[in-house]
């Protein structure tokens, strides 16, 4: 993508069609991104396409007998074209059919896409999953999974838990484990094993699932499959209606099946009509409950941790428009000045169903924060998610170095594919000379051979015990002697990457940048307890 179209200012100018704020030369570079710019206008799709907000805007446009754009309603009109254009480009995309959509492109705005483009697309994403186990039958990348990315092509090997699949087509399953489930278009999948709720609506229709035995067809509906690793299985209109048969049977063999009436088969095939009996098919509802119930409870304990006196950053990245460059700091005794500037960081789904969090993938992402003052205690804790860890040195928060004082808080390689956690202080010594003092963790592989999942981290400088305290998921990994209490300083610093100095260029040493996401950071002037940090991780664990 060139310069002029990055992915920041194609976010921004989507934020802008959805709130018909469009200006003239938003809406020049608009037609600009649709015409020319494969990479920009896929982003565009995404962002657009993905949304209710461009059902409503696609329902709004009326464009037979428009005169001319002119000045005053020229934003308007030409935010019409492109959402008409932006429809048809990701209707192309993920029509099950081999040609484009030619006829629902205004001709003042022909868009030519290459076919190479679909593969990229995916054709499902994750929305939702409570306590997942996978199995090694996966076959479809599990960060991909988690992090709610669009997958293609591939199989589901559930051994427990809940997983909800939104397709491209608008269909939504729920999937319960242990389960075998294989996607393969946004119209069609294959349960081998497991239970299934589908929702389909009538843009979906036609959507399909079939098994060894037998496949059904929606034609509108809500409806519940369950299907045992022999090959019996039942089916179950909630609401609607759809069509069942045999996957090897001839025409005419079907069966219509109405709101209230199901089917059961034996594994060769045999038929037997039963009642539908909805309470079987749980999934649905209780994973819409719990994630429910687990935010709500990690909202409420959110809200009083921050009003905590000794908590002076809490970055909790709440959901936020694309283009947002301020990173609000929401504790209560937050010092002025104190809020994080994001560099480069692109908004993401967090750890919870609606909650935000700031993706880190170059070397030029970061939050730039300033944090006057120095401080006796300290502790540090933060939600990260480590997709991949491709330097000698990975920053979690790391300082300014030319200040007098600062602290470092990094992932460190010590080889064999073994990962430490590390702090640092700086400062000067008795006779005035600045030095620096490490704390190194245990070697930690767990957080290179597990990439793409919500890891929470902490640590904790203690002056009054003389000790440093790492932790992982609410658990005391380590703890080290500290010999010399002193003063420590964050004051100008970098969340998820550093400020190197000049002896780093072409070393080694230099790129420190995180590749992943951060979805809560807090600093504190306090040393939390081993208790106190095992709280705040069992409060905000997905």
């Amino acid at each position: 993508m060139s310069a002029k179209f990055s992915n920041n200012r194609v976010d921004q100018l989507a934020e802008r069609l959805r709130d018909d704020a469009l200006g003239n030369s938003d809406a020049e570079e608009l037609r600009e991104v649709i015409r020319h710019h494969p990479a920009a206008r896929r982003r565009l799709v995404e962002q657009l396409y993905l949304s209710a907000e461009l059902k409503e805007g696609i329902s709004r446009l009326n464009l037979a007998g428009k005169p001319e754009i002119d000045r005053k309603h020229g934003p308007q009109l030409v935010g019409g074209l492109l959402l008409a254009a932006a429809a048809a480009i990701a209707l192309w995309i993920w029509s099950p059919w081999t040609g484009p959509v030619e006829q629902a492109i205004p001709e003042d705005v022909a868009v030519v896409v290459d076919p190479t483009e679909m593969d990229s697309q995916g054709i499902a994403v994750i929305s939702q999953f409570s306590q997942v186990v996978w199995g090694e039958g996966t076959t479809l990348p599990e960060e991909r999974l988690m992090h709610g990315e669009p997958v293609g092509d591939g199989v589901i090997d559930l051994v427990e838990g809940l997983v909800q699949i939104d397709f491209y087509s608008g269909a939504t399953v729920v999937i319960e484990g242990p389960a075998l489930f294989h996607l393969k278009n946004p119209q069609l999948s294959h349960l081998e094993h497991g239970s299934l709720w589908a929702h389909v609506p009538p843009a979906a229709r036609g959507f399909r699932v079939d098994s060894r035995v037998f496949e059904v067809i929606d034609h509108g509906t809500e409806f519940g499959i369950k299907v045992t690793p022999d090959g019996d299985g039942e089916v179950h209109v909630m609401d609607g209606e759809v069509e069942v048969r045999k996957t090897d049977g001839p025409v005419g063999s079907e069966h219509r099946l109405k709101t209230g009436e199901g089917i059961h088969y034996d594994k060769v095939g045999s038929t037997k009509r039963i009642q539908t009996r909805p309470t079987e098919f749980p999934a649905a509802g209780k994973l819409s409950q719990d994630a429910r119930k687990r935010f709500r409870e990690w909202s409420e304990y959110q809200r009083r941790l921050v009003q905590d006196p000794d908590v002076v950053v809490a970055y909790t990245f709440p959901r936020s428009a694309s283009w947002q460059r301020e990173l609000k700091n929401q504790a209560s005794a937050a010092p002025a000045m104190s809020e994080g500037a994001i560099v480069g960081c692109k908004w993401t789904k967090g750890r919870w169903p609606g909650k935000g969090a700031l993706a880190f993938d170059n070397s030029s992402h970061r939050v730039r924060l300033n944090l006057p003052g120095t401080f006796r205690d300290l502790t540090l804790a933060c939600w990260v998610r480590i997709d991949r860890i491709d330097s000698k040195v990975v920053s979690l928060l790391h300082p300014d170095t030319r200040q007098e004082r600062h602290v470092h808080w990094t992932l460190v390689n010590a080889g064999e594919q073994s990962w430490q956690l590390n702090f640092a202080d700086s400062g000067p010594n008795e006779s005035g000379q600045k030095d620096r003092r490490y704390y190194f963790s245990e070697k930690n592989v767990r957080l290179l051979t597990e990439p793409g999942e919500w890891v929470h981290l902490a640590v904790v400088y203690d002056s009054e015990a003389r000790e440093l305290r790492h932790y992982v998921n609410g658990e005391e990994i380590k703890v080290a002697p500290i010999e010399e209490p002193r003063e420590l300083a964050i004051g100008f610093s970098d969340i998820g990457n550093w400020p190197y100095e000049e002896w780093a260029k072409g070393t080694e040493w230099e790129v420190r940048n995180l590749n992943g996401a951060i979805d809560e950071f807090l600093i504190v002037q306090d040393a939390w307890d081993s208790a106190k940090i095992r709280e705040v991780w069992s409060a905000g664990r997905p």
